[in-house]
């Protein structure tokens, strides 16, 4: 299980933006991380015609947010590569 642990409190408000920014970065990393996993999960899957359940499940998502998803991770990582690797790199939200 991955672990992501605070840092050293932020001594000021210049800290404090830093530490929110650095935050951005790494959700969009990790969202990144969860869509290539999604991505293989589907093709994976592929004819499953109930695959997205699992995923609902294991995510805590409705059915409908679950087909989305693993349509949206599809899309990325084989026909926006590049649009992932900008979230990868934190240059990019997800939303």
């Amino acid at each position: 299980m991955l672990v992501i642990q605070d840092h050293q409190p932020a001594t000021g408000p210049r800290d404090l933006l830093g530490d929110a920014a650095l935050a951005g970065v790494l959700i969009g990393h990790y969202q990144a991380v969860q869509l290539r996993q999604l991505a293989a999960y589907a093709r994976d899957t592929e004819g499953d015609e109930f695959a997205y359940l699992e995923v609902a499940t294991q995510l805590h998502i409705s059915d409908r947010a679950a087909r989305c998803r693993l349509k949206f991770a599809r899309t990325l990582v084989d026909r926006l590569p590049q649009t992932l690797v900008a979230l990868d790199q934190g240059w990019i939200e997800e939303y």
